[in-house]
Formats: C-alpha cells, sequence, structure tokens
C-alpha cells in the first residue's frame, strides 16, 4: 500500500509538474507571437526612423535656438569692437568713466566750441512705446478725471516739445480723455444720451466741424432738432431763419468765404452738396 501510495503521489507530482512545464510553455508561446504581431502591427503603421519623446524633441529645439544666440552674440560682438575702440580713445582724451558720461563730455566740448550739434540719439521702437503710452494712459485714466487732470497738468508744466516720444502719446490721450468727460457731461446736463459720441454716422457728421464748436450744437444740427439761423447772401434776407434743410446750388454759389468760415453754414453746404447732387 505504501508503495501504491507513494506510486501515486509520485504520479501527481510528475504531472503536475508537466502541467506546469506545459502551461508555460503555452504562455511563453502566446507572448512571443504577441510580441511578434506587435512588431509587425509597429513596423506596418510607424514609417522608418528615429522617433523623440517630447523632452528629447523640446531639449533639441532648445539646443539649437542656444547655438544660433551664441552664433548671433560672437557676430554682434564682433561688429562692437569698432565701436569700443572709438569709446576707449575718447575716453584716453576727454574723459569718462562710462559711454554716457564720454558722451556727454564730447558733447560739452564741442558745444563749449560753438559748434551746433545733432539732438541724442535715441532708438525708437513706435509700437512698443505706443504700447506702453496706451497701458500707461488707461491705468491713469481707470483711477479717475482728478488722476487724468493732475498728470496732464504735469506734463503741461514740462512742455510738449521737451516730452518724450512716450509721454507725447500719454498727454494726447489724457487730454482726450478730458475732452470727451467734458462732452459727456454737456450732453447729460441736457438730458442727452452719451453714447451718441460712440454713434459712427454721428463721429462722421461731427468730423467735419473744428474742434471749437460744441458739442451739443453738433448733435441739434446732426438730429435736426433746430433750425438754423445764418445771415443768406446776395439776393436773399439777411438774418432770417433759414427753414430749408438745404441750400439751393444758385444760394451755395453766393456764399461769401466769411460765410463759408461758418462751421454751421458749411456743414450745411456739404449736407447739401451730396443732397442736390
Amino acid at each position: 500500500m505504501e508503495n501504491s501510495s507513494t506510486l501515486m503521489s509520485e504520479d501527481i507530482e510528475n504531472e503536475e509538474e508537466l502541467t506546469s512545464e506545459e502551461t508555460t510553455q503555452e504562455v511563453e508561446e502566446e507572448g512571443a507571437e504577441t510580441v511578434n504581431a506587435t512588431e509587425e502591427s509597429t513596423t506596418e503603421e510607424q514609417p522608418e526612423g528615429k522617433y523623440y519623446t517630447d523632452e528629447e524633441f523640446n531639449k533639441a529645439v532648445n539646443e539649437i535656438a542656444d547655438r544660433r544666440v551664441a552664433r548671433k552674440m560672437r557676430k554682434l560682438e564682433r561688429e562692437l569692437d569698432k565701436y569700443k575702440d572709438t569709446e576707449r580713445v575718447l575716453q584716453s582724451q576727454i574723459g569718462g568713466n562710462d559711454i554716457n558720461e564720454i558722451n556727454t563730455n564730447l558733447r560739452k566740448l564741442y558745444e563749449n566750441e560753438g559748434v551746433t550739434l545733432p539732438e541724442r540719439y535715441i532708438s525708437e521702437d513706435k509700437d512698443y512705446i505706443e504700447y506702453q503710452a496706451n497701458k500707461d494712459s488707461e491705468d491713469i485714466i481707470s483711477e479717475g478725471m482728478n488722476a487724468v487732470n493732475d498728470e496732464a497738468s504735469r506734463l503741461a508744466n514740462i512742455g510738449y516739445d521737451n516730452l518724450s516720444a512716450k509721454d507725447k502719446m500719454v498727454f494726447t490721450n489724457l487730454v482726450n480723455a478730458m475732452n470727451k468727460d467734458k462732452e459727456v457731461k454737456e450732453l447729460r446736463a441736457l438730458n442727452i444720451d452719451a453714447n451718441i459720441l460712440e454713434d459712427k454716422d454721428f463721429i462722421e457728421y461731427r468730423n467735419q466741424f473744428n474742434n471749437n464748436v460744441p458739442v451739443s450744437k453738433i448733435y441739434d444740427m446732426f438730429t435736426g432738432n433746430k433750425d438754423t439761423e445764418v445771415k443768406t447772401p446776395g439776393s436773399l434776407k439777411s438774418n432770417t431763419k433759414v427753414t430749408s434743410e438745404y441750400f439751393t446750388n444758385e444760394e451755395i454759389e453766393a456764399l461769401t468765404d466769411e460765410q463759408l468760415d461758418d462751421p454751421v453754414i458749411w456743414a450745411k453746404v456739404r449736407k447739401s452738396q451730396i443732397h442736390n447732387k
């Protein structure tokens, strides 16, 4: 019995070992088939060549950019050599700790001898200056009209001609903001919607007038709320109220230069010319 039991036990173990070996072999074979299939699929789907990870690609791009910057810097340094040489010569003769002091001393030397020199050269990026000016103006305007008035007064006291290009733009923007604020108050006092200032047709109509014509008067003519009183030329009666919205061609021809200088008459002339075509 012991021998039989032992044999059975050994048979079971041998069977288990065989089963395990067969299973392992099957798994390995299936794995190999899967790998082969994947390799074949990959080979079919992807063209030949080297592939980069995002990290490798970014590193390669940065290396190229660095090399280009280095080349440009070396070229710039070679270009600056001749200016550096001039700076050293001037420094040895007129003194100065840096290029700014050297330029100041050089200008004084010639000015003392009565030589007229060109204005100081300033390299200006107009787009960047305009961007900075608009940004500064917006910041000031956002603080309210008191801040706008204070800064505009400060710049005016310096003198427009003495301002930098950026400050000139800022000053113009602030003056425009002050004028618009004045016009808004003028219209609101007459219970007129100030949004008319943004109306395209009104802006086009208003451009026909001088800046000293009150916006309320232009609004009245634009909307036709009031008849325009003008001195009519020639055979027409003077100081009469012209109820007609337009001049005739004969009336336009009879106007004097003085009358044409009147913005009210001129606006009506322009309107009539379009109407009479």
